[in-house]
C-alpha cells in the first residue's frame, strides 16, 4: 500500500511457513491480524515456501519420513567402517603423489562429524565436497601401478564409510520423524489417516485460512505420489491448536 497505494498492482505474497515457523498464521502484527488474515482480507493469493525444511533452534528439521533400517545395526557398521577406512589412511602410500589430507576422509568425516550430524548437510557435503574431491585423488592414485591395489582397496572402504554415516543419520532422522507424526497425531487425530509425516503438516497448512498454494519440492516421483492424495483438510481451529502446542512442547 505504501509502495503503490490504493492502485498497486500486488496479488500474490509468498513466504516461509512450518510446522516450527508458523508466525504467518499465529503472529497478530498487522493491526490485529496475522500475515495470512491479512492477505486473505484483502484478496492476495498466498504461497507457502520451505514447508517441509524448519529451522528449530540451531539447527534444521527435516518434515518428511526416513529409512529406518530396523534389523541393521547402523551404529556398528558405522563404527566398523570407521575404523577400516581410518585403519587404511593410516598406512596410505602414495603422500608423494596426492596429499594425505586429499584422501584421509575417515579421519576429516571423524574431526568434523558434529557439523555434518544433519543428513541434508550430510548429503550435500558428500555429493558436492567429498566424493568429487576423492574421485580425483583415486584417478592419480590409480594410473601409478604402484598405488593401484590401495586405491581400490581404499574406494571400496570409502564407499561403505559413506554408506554407513548415510544409513546411521538416516535412522536418527527417522527417530525424530516418528515422534513428531506420533505427536501431530496425538493433537489432532483426524491426521492419524495420513501415512507420512510429510502429508500430515501440509494437511495442517491447507487449514489455515489464508494459505492458498504449499510449495513442495518435487524432484523425486515419490514426492509427488505423496501429497497427491491428500486426506480432506481440518477445520481451522484444530489446525491451529496443533501449530501452537508445537511451539510449545520440545519434540
Amino acid at each position: 500500500e505504501k509502495a503503490g497505494g490504493e492502485k498497486n498492482h500486488f496479488a500474490v505474497v509468498q513466504f516461509p511457513f512450518n510446522l516450527f515457523e508458523p508466525g504467518a498464521a499465529l503472529e497478530e502484527n498487522n493491526s490485529g491480524q496475522s500475515v495470512a488474515e491479512y492477505a486473505r482480507s484483502r484478496g492476495l493469493f498466498t504461497l507457502v515456501n520451505r514447508p517441509l525444511n524448519a529451522f528449530h533452534g540451531d539447527k534444521i528439521v527435516r518434515l518428511a519420513d526416513f529409512p529406518s533400517h530396523d534389523g541393521r545395526d547402523v551404529a556398528g557398521d558405522f563404527k566398523n567402517a570407521m575404523n577400516e577406512a581410518t585403519r587404511l589412511e593410516a598406512a596410505y602410500p602414495g603422500r608423494e603423489l596426492v596429499p594425505a589430507q586429499k584422501i584421509a576422509w575417515a579421519h576429516i568425516i571423524r574431526q568434523n562429524f558434529s557439523n555434518l550430524a544433519e543428513l541434508d548437510t550430510w548429503k550435500n557435503a558428500l555429493m558436492f565436497q567429498i566424493r568429487p574431491a576423492l574421485r580425483e585423488a583415486l584417478a592419480k592414485l590409480s594410473a601409478d601401478p604402484r598405488f593401484l591395489d590401495w586405491s581400490h582397496t581404499y574406494e571400496h572402504a570409502a564407499n561403505r564409510l559413506f554408506e554407513s554415516v548415510t544409513g546411521y543419520l538416516e535412522s536418527q532422522a527417522c527417530v525424530t520423524s516418528d515422534r513428531l507424526a506420533g505427536k501431530l497425531d496425538h493433537l489432532a487425530p483426524e491426521l492419524a489417516s495420513s501415512p507420512s509425516l510429510s502429508s500430515k503438516v501440509i494437511r495442517v497448512y491447507r487449514s489455515i485460512p489464508g494459505i492458498n498454494c504449499v510449495l513442495v519440492g518435487m524432484r523425486q516421483t515419490e514426492y509427488v505420489s505423496d501429497v497427491m492424495n491428500l486426506q480432506p483438510i481440518l477445520r481451522p481451529e484444530p489446525a491451529k491448536h496443533v501449530l501452537i502446542e508445537m511451539q510449545q512442547n520440545e519434540f
